[in-house]
């Protein structure tokens, strides 16, 4: 469960260093950093800086989420080989 938090905070925080990154050294690895927030835009067809607030914070919580969920399946995947 602390992975989890862990990965939701690198999830929110992804999106103001996938910009900083973005803009500063490559596109390619930003678009890879907000890759959840990109994929629910073309999914919506909402594009986030035109979302209202709630939709902005609806966006925000799902890239957090999405990271979570990778964070947590990376971590199982390192305990179950850890154990063989």
């Amino acid at each position: 469960m602390k992975i989890a938090l862990w990965g939701f905070l690198f999830g929110l925080l992804m999106l103001f260093f996938g910009l900083f990154i973005g803009l500063q050294v490559s596109p390619s690895i930003a678009n890879i950093m907000l890759l959840p927030m990109i994929l629910l835009s073309k999914l919506t067809g909402i594009v986030f800086g035109n979302a209202s607030g709630l939709q902005q914070i609806l966006f925000l919580l799902f890239q957090g989420a999405s990271w979570s969920l990778l964070f947590f399946a990376v971590n199982r995947l390192r305990k179950s080989r850890q154990r063989k």
